[in-house]
């Protein structure tokens, strides 16, 4: 295939996929979005690699990545899909967002709320590297980030990870890679007893029951009035089940909806639950 059909097909399918989003209504942000995927499937498909650090401007941040198809594919995941998108009334909530990778998900709320005031986790500390300079390279304020993993419990844990791709990295060795480093943890509980939250997003690769576990146990559920969740389910050698997950948040008066898909019986699969409180 020659570099110039490749280019005609990268061009058509940013230009559709751009076309066709409805989270973006308007010209220009159809022109902006189209712009940016073509640029990042550019960069990670044809381009001749180079030693420059991975950069893309999005809706006006500066966005710094390990690779251009890490970039690419949290922005798709973030921006175009709104895995993240919850609704609030006003223009200032209070958001938790714990396994803030590289900050995408919070250029994703500071574009949806200027206002928003976000607490963010990231144990894996070359990520957090990149966290920070994203955070401060934009200059974005009233944004707290610690370089923690979250757990039932204060201390260390072993952490699985690829230093050249973010979107790898977990407490699980088969759903990380082979460099293991050990992070500190702190338990989410000991960090709401003065604020209550209005929306925690959650994608800690693994250790999501650990969290809601210590929440529970300590009534603190009930702190957070929205929860999104990466769910991982069906992770070989797992301690808990789905149900142990659902289960304190229905006690606790919260209603949820699923989002997955699957092609094959007892497939591995990331499921989106966004849980709230019934009204």
């Amino acid at each position: 295939m020659t570099k110039i059909f490749r280019l005609i097909l990268l061009l058509k399918k940013s230009i559709g996929e751009a076309r066709w989003n409805n989270r973006y209504p308007a010209w220009e942000d159809k022109v902006e979005v189209f712009k940016i995927l073509f640029r990042l499937r550019y960069l990670t498909e044809i381009a001749t690699r180079t030693n420059e650090s991975p950069t893309q401007k999005i809706f006006g941040f500066v966005v710094k990545g390990s690779s251009y198809g890490e970039i690419l594919y949290l922005f798709r995941e973030i921006f175009l899909e709104g895995q993240y998108e919850f609704k609030y009334q006003g223009d200032a909530p209070s958001i938790l967002d714990c396994g803030a990778n590289i900050g995408m998900a919070i250029l994703f709320f500071k574009r949806m709320y200027p206002n928003c005031k976000v607490l963010a986790f990231e144990p894996n500390p070359a990520v957090y590297e990149l966290l920070q300079q994203n955070i401060n390279g934009n200059q974005l304020k009233n944004i707290k980030a610690l370089n923690v993993g979250l757990s039932a419990q204060e201390g260390i844990m072993d952490f699985f990870i690829d230093r050249r791709n973010s979107l790898v990295s977990s407490i699980h060795s088969n759903r990380g890679k082979s460099e293991l480093v050990q992070v500190k943890t702190t338990k989410l509980s000991t960090h709401l007893n003065d604020t209550q939250y209005d929306f925690a997003k959650i994608d800690i690769e693994g250790a999501e029951y650990e969290l809601v576990k210590d929440l529970h146990e300590n009534g603190k559920l009930g702190k957070i009035n929205q929860y999104i969740f990466e769910y991982h389910h069906n992770v070989k050698d797992a301690h808990f089940h789905l149900s142990d997950f659902l289960i304190p948040f229905e006690r606790s008066g919260f209603i949820s909806n699923l989002k997955t898909s699957y092609q094959n019986q007892g497939d591995f699969q990331d499921v989106a639950i966004h849980f709230s409180k019934n009204k």
